[in-house]
């Protein structure tokens, strides 16, 4: 039996030219390691919105983790056992303001 791999990657400056592309190149060469029988992840800090185009295109069927591991979930196996982290709204307004909003260039919640 052929061993196999789970290979995991960013999108940005590693997946992704500047442009925001997939290489043909790369997009070939990773459609042929999942026909190899590896699993091919991506790992972001990226919604799953943003991820999920990139994922089609490819044509991926492993697992994804998005906004830096605190979403994990496969799209194409629904057995899969999802994880999502919630932070409550307060936590955060707390956070913010013990911070001071001063020293915050950009606050994304979803």
């Amino acid at each position: 039996m052929k061993q196999r791999y789970l290979i995991a990657m960013d999108m940005d400056g590693t997946l992704l030219d500047d442009d925001k592309k997939i290489s043909q190149e790369t997009s070939d060469y990773l459609r042929q390691l999942q026909a190899e029988g590896n699993v091919i992840a991506i790992a972001s800090g990226r919604p799953f919105r943003a991820i999920e185009p990139y994922y089609r295109e490819i044509g991926l069927t492993g697992p994804v983790i998005c906004y830096n591991g605190a979403y994990v979930t496969d799209p194409v196996n629904h057995k899969f056992p999802s994880h999502h982290a919630e932070i409550k709204k307060e936590i955060i307004t707390s956070l913010i303001a013990d911070v001071g909003p001063e020293n915050f260039l950009n606050v994304m919640c979803e």
